[in-house]
Protein backbone atom coordinates (compact mmCIF):
# COMPACT_ATOMS: atom_id res chain seq x y z
CA UNK A 1 0.00 0.00 0.00
CA UNK A 2 1.46 3.34 -1.02
CA UNK A 3 1.41 6.46 1.12
CA UNK A 4 1.15 10.13 0.26
CA UNK A 5 1.60 13.54 1.83
CA UNK A 6 -0.66 16.55 1.32
CA UNK A 7 0.22 20.21 1.91
CA UNK A 8 -2.77 22.57 1.72
CA UNK A 9 -1.89 26.20 0.92
CA UNK A 10 -4.29 29.08 1.62
CA UNK A 11 -2.98 32.48 0.50
CA UNK A 12 -4.57 35.74 1.61
CA UNK A 13 -3.25 37.58 -1.44
CA UNK A 14 -1.07 37.18 -4.51
CA UNK A 15 -1.33 36.04 -8.11
CA UNK A 16 -2.43 32.40 -8.08
CA UNK A 17 -1.02 31.50 -11.49
CA UNK A 18 2.28 33.27 -10.88
CA UNK A 19 2.62 31.70 -7.42
CA UNK A 20 1.97 28.27 -8.89
CA UNK A 21 4.57 28.75 -11.63
CA UNK A 22 7.18 29.94 -9.12
CA UNK A 23 6.41 27.04 -6.80
CA UNK A 24 6.74 24.48 -9.61
CA UNK A 25 10.02 26.02 -10.74
CA UNK A 26 11.46 25.84 -7.23
CA UNK A 27 10.15 22.35 -6.53
CA UNK A 28 12.23 20.58 -9.17
CA UNK A 29 15.50 20.30 -7.22
CA UNK A 30 13.64 19.56 -3.97
CA UNK A 31 11.62 16.69 -5.40
CA UNK A 32 14.56 15.22 -7.29
CA UNK A 33 16.51 15.00 -4.03
CA UNK A 34 13.84 12.94 -2.23
CA UNK A 35 14.51 9.22 -1.94
CA UNK A 36 11.50 6.99 -2.60
CA UNK A 37 9.32 9.70 -4.16
CA UNK A 38 7.11 8.09 -6.83
CA UNK A 39 5.06 11.05 -8.06
CA UNK A 40 4.17 14.64 -7.16
CA UNK A 41 1.09 16.59 -8.22
CA UNK A 42 0.23 20.28 -7.86
CA UNK A 43 -3.51 20.99 -7.56
CA UNK A 44 -4.91 24.53 -8.03
CA UNK A 45 -8.51 25.62 -7.58
CA UNK A 46 -10.73 25.62 -10.67
CA UNK A 47 -14.46 25.72 -11.44
CA UNK A 48 -16.85 22.80 -11.82
CA UNK A 49 -20.57 22.71 -11.09
CA UNK A 50 -21.88 20.42 -8.35
CA UNK A 51 -25.70 20.42 -8.21
CA UNK A 52 -25.70 19.45 -4.52
CA UNK A 53 -22.88 21.51 -3.02
CA UNK A 54 -21.23 24.95 -3.07
CA UNK A 55 -18.18 24.75 -0.81
CA UNK A 56 -16.29 27.99 -0.28
CA UNK A 57 -12.73 28.84 0.75
CA UNK A 58 -10.84 26.34 -1.42
CA UNK A 59 -7.08 26.04 -1.00
CA UNK A 60 -5.12 28.09 -3.51
CA UNK A 61 -2.79 25.14 -4.04
CA UNK A 62 -2.38 21.58 -2.82
CA UNK A 63 0.90 19.69 -3.12
CA UNK A 64 0.47 15.90 -3.13
CA UNK A 65 3.55 13.66 -2.98
CA UNK A 66 3.33 9.87 -3.36
CA UNK A 67 5.98 7.64 -1.77
CA UNK A 68 6.84 4.00 -2.35
CA UNK A 69 6.89 3.16 1.36
CA UNK A 70 6.24 4.53 4.84
CA UNK A 71 10.02 4.53 5.36
CA UNK A 72 10.48 6.88 2.40
CA UNK A 73 7.67 9.08 3.72
CA UNK A 74 9.25 9.24 7.18
CA UNK A 75 12.58 10.26 5.67
CA UNK A 76 10.91 12.96 3.58
CA UNK A 77 9.21 14.48 6.63
CA UNK A 78 12.16 14.02 8.99
CA UNK A 79 14.97 16.37 10.07
CA UNK A 80 17.36 17.29 7.29
CA UNK A 81 14.93 16.40 4.50
CA UNK A 82 15.11 18.49 1.30
CA UNK A 83 11.32 18.85 1.57
CA UNK A 84 11.79 21.12 4.59
CA UNK A 85 13.19 23.72 2.20
CA UNK A 86 9.56 24.57 1.43
CA UNK A 87 9.67 26.55 4.70
CA UNK A 88 12.57 28.71 3.44
CA UNK A 89 11.07 32.16 2.70
CA UNK A 90 13.89 33.07 0.32
CA UNK A 91 13.47 29.98 -1.87
CA UNK A 92 9.66 29.85 -1.62
CA UNK A 93 8.40 33.39 -0.90
CA UNK A 94 4.92 32.50 -2.17
CA UNK A 95 4.54 30.18 0.87
CA UNK A 96 6.07 32.50 3.48
CA UNK A 97 2.84 34.25 4.45
CA UNK A 98 0.39 31.51 3.53
CA UNK A 99 -1.67 29.43 5.93
CA UNK A 100 -0.48 25.85 5.39
CA UNK A 101 -1.53 22.52 6.91
CA UNK A 102 -0.27 19.07 5.99
CA UNK A 103 -1.22 15.43 6.46
CA UNK A 104 0.31 12.02 5.73
CA UNK A 105 -2.14 9.36 4.51
CA UNK A 106 -2.36 5.80 3.23
CA UNK A 107 -3.55 5.42 -0.36
CA UNK A 108 -6.19 2.97 -1.55
CA UNK A 109 -6.60 3.01 -5.32
CA UNK A 110 -9.64 1.55 -7.08
CA UNK A 111 -9.82 0.24 -10.62
CA UNK A 112 -11.96 2.14 -13.13
CA UNK A 113 -13.21 1.17 -16.57
CA UNK A 114 -10.97 3.77 -18.22
CA UNK A 115 -8.64 2.25 -20.79
CA UNK A 116 -6.66 5.46 -21.26
CA UNK A 117 -3.80 6.79 -19.18
CA UNK A 118 -4.64 9.89 -17.16
CA UNK A 119 -3.16 12.99 -18.83
CA UNK A 120 -0.48 14.84 -16.86
CA UNK A 121 -2.82 17.85 -16.70
CA UNK A 122 -6.29 16.86 -15.49
CA UNK A 123 -9.23 17.79 -13.25
CA UNK A 124 -9.61 16.49 -9.69
CA UNK A 125 -12.47 16.54 -7.19
CA UNK A 126 -10.84 16.37 -3.77
CA UNK A 127 -13.15 15.57 -0.85
CA UNK A 128 -12.32 15.58 2.84
CA UNK A 129 -14.16 14.26 5.91
CA UNK A 130 -12.91 15.93 9.06
CA UNK A 131 -14.59 13.53 11.46
CA UNK A 132 -14.59 11.91 13.87
CA UNK A 133 -16.94 9.02 13.22
CA UNK A 134 -18.72 7.31 16.07
CA UNK A 135 -17.17 4.03 14.90
CA UNK A 136 -14.13 4.47 12.63
CA UNK A 137 -14.07 0.86 11.44
CA UNK A 138 -17.79 0.83 10.60
CA UNK A 139 -17.44 4.14 8.78
CA UNK A 140 -14.53 2.98 6.63
CA UNK A 141 -16.07 -0.42 5.88
CA UNK A 142 -19.23 1.26 4.61
CA UNK A 143 -17.33 3.84 2.58
CA UNK A 144 -15.05 1.35 0.86
CA UNK A 145 -17.86 -1.12 0.14
CA UNK A 146 -20.42 1.33 -1.25
CA UNK A 147 -19.32 4.91 -1.84
CA UNK A 148 -15.96 4.07 -3.40
CA UNK A 149 -17.70 1.59 -5.72
CA UNK A 150 -20.08 4.33 -6.86
CA UNK A 151 -17.11 6.60 -7.58
CA UNK A 152 -15.61 4.03 -9.95
CA UNK A 153 -18.88 4.09 -11.93
CA UNK A 154 -18.89 7.84 -12.56
CA UNK A 155 -18.90 8.57 -16.30
CA UNK A 156 -15.44 9.25 -17.79
CA UNK A 157 -13.66 8.87 -14.45
CA UNK A 158 -9.94 8.11 -14.80
CA UNK A 159 -8.76 7.50 -11.24
CA UNK A 160 -10.34 6.89 -7.82
CA UNK A 161 -8.36 7.02 -4.58
CA UNK A 162 -9.37 6.91 -0.91
CA UNK A 163 -7.01 8.17 1.82
CA UNK A 164 -6.88 7.36 5.51
CA UNK A 165 -4.50 8.86 8.10
CA UNK A 166 -1.15 7.32 8.88
CA UNK A 167 0.99 8.32 11.82
CA UNK A 168 4.29 9.81 10.73
CA UNK A 169 6.47 12.17 12.78
CA UNK A 170 7.14 15.46 11.03
CA UNK A 171 9.87 18.08 11.33
CA UNK A 172 7.66 20.68 9.64
CA UNK A 173 6.57 23.66 11.73
CA UNK A 174 3.28 23.77 9.83
CA UNK A 175 0.29 22.37 11.77
CA UNK A 176 -0.84 18.87 10.87
CA UNK A 177 -4.37 18.32 9.61
CA UNK A 178 -6.37 15.54 11.27
CA UNK A 179 -9.04 14.66 8.72
CA UNK A 180 -10.27 11.10 9.19
CA UNK A 181 -10.57 10.46 5.45
CA UNK A 182 -10.11 12.04 2.05
CA UNK A 183 -10.78 10.88 -1.48
CA UNK A 184 -10.27 12.09 -5.01
CA UNK A 185 -11.73 11.32 -8.39
CA UNK A 186 -9.86 12.33 -11.55
CA UNK A 187 -11.19 13.40 -14.97
CA UNK A 188 -9.68 14.71 -18.19
CA UNK A 189 -11.14 18.23 -17.72
CA UNK A 190 -13.41 20.37 -15.51
CA UNK A 191 -16.12 19.86 -18.14
CA UNK A 192 -15.89 16.08 -17.75
CA UNK A 193 -15.95 16.50 -13.96
CA UNK A 194 -19.08 18.66 -14.17
CA UNK A 195 -20.76 16.07 -16.36
CA UNK A 196 -20.03 13.35 -13.81
CA UNK A 197 -21.36 15.49 -10.96
CA UNK A 198 -24.67 15.83 -12.84
CA UNK A 199 -24.93 12.11 -13.63
CA UNK A 200 -27.35 9.52 -12.18
CA UNK A 201 -24.36 7.89 -10.46
CA UNK A 202 -23.71 11.12 -8.55
CA UNK A 203 -27.37 11.17 -7.48
CA UNK A 204 -26.98 7.63 -6.12
CA UNK A 205 -23.84 8.75 -4.28
CA UNK A 206 -25.86 11.52 -2.64
CA UNK A 207 -28.43 8.98 -1.50
CA UNK A 208 -25.65 6.82 -0.09
CA UNK A 209 -24.14 9.86 1.66
CA UNK A 210 -27.40 10.27 3.59
CA UNK A 211 -27.01 6.67 4.85
CA UNK A 212 -23.43 7.06 6.12
CA UNK A 213 -22.72 5.78 9.64
CA UNK A 214 -22.82 8.64 12.18
CA UNK A 215 -19.95 11.13 12.11
CA UNK A 216 -19.24 14.76 12.92
CA UNK A 217 -17.11 17.53 11.46
CA UNK A 218 -16.80 19.34 8.16
CA UNK A 219 -17.01 17.78 4.72
CA UNK A 220 -15.11 19.68 2.01
CA UNK A 221 -15.46 19.36 -1.76
CA UNK A 222 -12.95 21.16 -3.97
CA UNK A 223 -12.68 21.08 -7.79
CA UNK A 224 -9.02 21.42 -8.75
CA UNK A 225 -6.89 21.55 -11.88
CA UNK A 226 -3.99 19.16 -11.36
CA UNK A 227 -0.56 18.86 -12.96
CA UNK A 228 1.94 16.05 -12.48
CA UNK A 229 5.25 17.81 -11.72
CA UNK A 230 7.40 14.78 -10.89
CA UNK A 231 7.49 11.07 -11.67
CA UNK A 232 10.17 8.54 -10.88
CA UNK A 233 12.71 8.49 -13.71
CA UNK A 234 12.68 5.20 -15.67
CA UNK A 235 15.28 2.66 -14.61
CA UNK A 236 18.42 2.68 -16.72
CA UNK A 237 19.30 -0.62 -18.44
CA UNK A 238 22.23 -2.44 -16.93
CA UNK A 239 25.46 -2.11 -18.89
CA UNK A 240 26.26 -5.07 -21.12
Amino acid sequence: MKVCWFAFVHCAEGDRDADRDRLVAGLGPVLSALSGLAKAVIHCCTVADDPFLRDGDPPNMVLQCYFDSDVALAEALGPGSPLLDLQDPERFPMLAHASITHQAMEVRRFETSSARQTPDSHATYLVGYEGPAEDDELWLDHYLATHALHMTQLPRVREVEVYTPCECPSAFSWPQSRFMQRNKVVFDSPMALTGALHSPVRARMREDFLRFPPYRGRVTHHPLMSDVVYTTPPAQPAPV
